[in-house]
């Protein structure tokens, strides 16, 4: 077997990579390199003697961006929403905008909507913000879901229950990734992906860079137009929370 720089499996005859197109002719194929911790690796190891991350595991690609099966009722992206490796933080997002942006407040969410009482207290409508009521889940419409909107049809964020599936059903273990803290996930099959602790956008401030993170599902909290439900995590607690809808959080995609 032989692999590009990306880990695309291929004969050992192959001249270019049948998933990428790379000319992989000119990779000397003496070792496997970790995909988690990037230690080498003997060509016939299928896992990783430092780490145990699985070894090339399968990658499934839809619309440019890959997946990994982890054994569970849906496939979980490789990267973030907005970033170009498992280890970058890429895009912040309000819950339903699919606009990134760098300031978070209550008035300036799209989806975030208070009773008229409280909002004539505080001022938290901002009247030239045009507000969405939304008290479904968003998954898979492209008006309020970025997944959807920006990789398509075949991706859309996930439902609390299929964080509460990963979260119930899988191994997670606090890591370094490059210069990236966060928790390498396994699932029930062996297969791994890494979830950055990216912080989270409060107001106009990044908070919690390689500490925490927060990762919004597409579902709201019941009979509230001001929260939704996420997954949060530190070094010693992953959970789903739910909170306003109008703080920045990163968005990590599912596929069938």
């Amino acid at each position: 077997m032989k692999y590009c720089s990306k880990y695309h499996a291929n004969p050992d005859d192959a001249v270019f990579c049948q998933e990428c197109g790379e000319n992989i002719t000119s990779i000397k194929q003496d070792h496997k390199d970790c995909p988690q911790c990037g230690i080498k690796n003997p060509l016939e190891a299928k896992f990783c003697f430092q780490c145990g991350c699985k070894l090339y595991p399968e990658k499934i690609c839809h619309n440019g961006h890959e997946c990994i099966d982890l054994g569970l009722s849906v496939k979980w992206a490789t990267c973030n929403v907005g970033a170009n490796s498992p280890s970058d933080y890429g895009d912040y997002f309000a819950w339903g905008e699919t606009k990134a942006k760098r300031s978070f407040y209550k008035k300036n969410c799209e989806t975030y909507i208070e009773s008229n009482l409280f909002s004539g207290l505080f001022g938290n409508n901002d009247k030239s913000i045009p507000k969405k009521e939304i008290t479904c889940s968003i998954e898979g419409n492209p008006s309020f879901d970025v997944a959807t909107l920006l990789w398509g049809s075949m991706w859309r964020m996930p439902t609390k229950n299929e964080v509460e599936e990963l979260i119930n059903n899988c191994t997670w273990e606090w890591c370094k990734n490059g210069n990236t803290m966060g928790y390498r996930i396994v699932g029930t099959n062996g297969n791994s992906i890494f979830l950055p602790a990216a912080g989270v956008y409060v107001d106009d401030s990044l908070d919690g860079c390689n500490q925490h993170c927060c990762y919004w599902t597409s579902t709201p909290k019941e009979n509230s137009l001001t929260k939704a439900y996420f997954l949060t995590f530190y070094s010693s607690i992953f959970r789903i929370s739910c909170w306003w809808r109008c703080i920045g959080r990163n968005v990590r995609p599912v596929s069938m």
